[in-house]
């Protein structure tokens, strides 16, 4: 076996065994197999001269080994590989993604350095950017990004459970004990490691007492976020098949996302049967692109975009907002739909917002709003 086809065919057939492995809980056999794999992803990539025209194959090569000795717990060996990727000429896109693994190789080796390890019902959230220091964050921005995690925990719990979109009214008992415990930030950036609670209630045989374990909770919300981070709304559709809970999760997602200035990245890492999984968050929440749902066809559709004041005289309304200037003048009349009202609207009443939305005839439907500063 010595074609560089054969290696990677069998790399890959190694690395088959390593998940089958890891699902049936064989932690130690999984982590073999991911060794044996890397060894010959890694002949294959080295089989390949550093000319340009052997990209983008050789990268790619490079990348798919430094994944694998990842995955085998190897950091060395993925660095390694990293920078081998980046010494030929991979294109942009593979280049990005040789870059984003040895982010993820950073950061791992810093928390082994801290000794933190994660629970399996843990997520551990890291800020940087310009505001962020070492231990250090402007409580404005820790307090707004914990809320909205808060909250999207809570929506995930509801719909997991089954329960329908609850647009108004106090949260349910059983919702409350998935609480949410934050233990001492972490030096270099600012981390901290957030703790899904068990349930005080849990299910007897013959009753039908509504639970969800805290693990799978957080599998949820690290699966969710990492496809709107690839910005793949049709597979976010397929997992969040309700329209309003789709729309929450949207709007809730991009207020965990960077600004770009004082915060440029926001990590998630979860544990599950001691495989990591990593969401980094680095697109400004300015750039996103996200599609949001639309009421009408989009050739009957014209975009809309409005600044100024969230007239809280109108919040006893449920299903519109309206926009004024400084002189209470109306620029603008939006109905809100299902699933941002309470979560995103209301806590923005009185502020100075910019408002996207869309036209169709003289109505108007709201999409995404965010506070700004008033010199927007």
């Amino acid at each position: 076996m010595n074609t560089i086809k054969e290696l990677h065919q069998h790399a890959m057939e190694l690395a088959d065994k390593a998940v089958f492995e890891r699902i049936n809980g064989n932690v130690e056999a999984s982590i073999d197999y991911y060794k044996q794999a890397c060894e010959y992803e890694k002949q294959a990539a080295n089989a390949i001269s550093k000319d340009k025209q052997n990209e983008p194959t050789r990268s790619i090569l490079f990348r798919s080994a430094a994944s694998l000795a990842i995955k085998a717990n190897d950091k060395a060996v993925a660095e390694d590989l990293v920078f081998n990727g980046l010494a030929g000429f991979p294109p942009d896109d593979i280049k990005a993604e040789l870059l984003e693994l040895f982010d993820q190789i950073d950061f791992e080796r810093h928390l082994d350095a801290k000794g933190i390890v994660l629970n399996s019902n843990d997520c551990l959230i890291t800020f940087d950017g310009n505001a962020i220091g070492p231990g250090t964050t402007p409580g404005t921005i820790l307090i707004k990004k914990l809320q909205s995690f808060q909250k999207l925990l809570s929506r995930t719990v509801e719909r997991k459970l089954g329960h329908p979109f609850r647009e108004f009214g106090t949260l349910p008992k059983i919702i409350q004990d998935y609480d949410l415990y934050i233990t001492a930030s972490r030096s270099g950036s600012f981390k901290l490691a957030l703790r899904v609670s068990n349930p005080k209630a849990r299910p007897l045989p013959g009753f039908g007492i509504e639970f969800i374990e805290p693990d799978l909770i957080v599998e949820e919300i690290m699966d969710c976020l990492d496809v709107y981070n690839r910005g793949d709304s049709e597979e976010l559709l397929n997992r969040i098949t309700d329209e309003a809970y789709y729309r929450n999760f949207v709007s809730i997602a991009k207020n965990l996302s960077p600004d770009g200035e004082d915060v440029t990245s926001v990590i998630f890492e979860a544990n599950k049967n001691n495989n990591k999984k990593l969401v980094v968050l680095k697109t400004p929440r300015t750039q996103i692109k996200f599609p949001m749902l639309k009421t009408a066809d989009s050739d009957k559709i014209e975009s809309i975009e409005v600044t100024g004041y969230l007239n809280s005289a109108n919040k006893i309304r449920d299903n519109y907002i309206i926009i004024v200037d400084s002189n209470e003048k109306e620029l603008g009349k939006f109905e809100v739909p299902k699933g941002i009202m309470d979560d995103i609207v209301k806590p923005l009443w009185g502020s100075f917002v910019n408002v996207i939305g869309h036209k169709i005839g003289a109505n108007k439907y709201l999409d995404e709003i965010k506070e700004v500063p008033e010199n927007y």
